[in-house]
């Protein structure tokens, strides 16, 4: 059996550091295991990455940034982030994906995976697997929703942009994401 893990970055944050130890333990266990990742930091031996190259690599830090400071654009100044989920890339044709049995979604935000590009790996018809590190899977754009239960009624008067109201962007991410699950 492989499992792929897709990951945004290597070993960053909580979600990165699960990631690399689930997949250790996978190996270890005798699954083949593997985990791509949108961006690295450095070469690594423990993981491959979209970003290969020049261009790739460039792309990579244009969707990141372009990602983090529009939705900082939009969001109020406190602390819980909020993504938009514009930007993307399509990795299903990554030879990784291709021969994977299993695909495991771990944090995929910071320009990597819009719901536009989640929807391409359910035409793969394998199964998938999404541990959710925060709340951002299910929301309109934020990833710690506190108390805030709107994402129960497609989101909406999000208290966390700076305009907020009935069709806000949290409400259009929303919708966004409802498309992509619906099946």
């Amino acid at each position: 059996m492989k499992v792929v893990h897709l990951n945004t970055y290597e070993g960053n944050g909580g979600a990165g550091r699960a990631c690399l130890r689930l997949s250790d333990a996978l190996n270890a266990s005798g699954i083949e295991s593997k985990i791509m990742v949108y961006f690295q930091f450095s070469e690594s031996t423990k993981t491959g990455t979209f970003s290969k190259g020049p261009f790739a690599k460039a792309r990579a830090v244009f969707n990141i940034l372009s990602e983090r400071y529009l939705s900082k654009a939009v969001a109020k100044a406190v602390k819980t982030p909020f993504s938009l989920q514009w930007f993307g890339t399509s990795v299903i044709d990554h030879p990784t994906v291709k021969e994977a049995d299993i695909i495991h979604l771990h944090w995929i935000n910071h320009g990597f995976l819009s719901p536009k590009f989640l929807a391409e790996i359910d035409e793969l018809e394998k199964p998938v697997v999404w541990t959710f590190h925060d709340s951002n899977a299910f929301t309109g754009g934020c990833h710690v929703r506190y108390s805030c239960e709107n994402y129960f009624k497609e989101c909406g008067n999000c208290p966390l942009l700076r305009s907020s109201g009935k069709n806000d962007f949290s409400h259009k991410t929303w919708l966004r994401k409802k498309k992509l699950t619906r099946n």
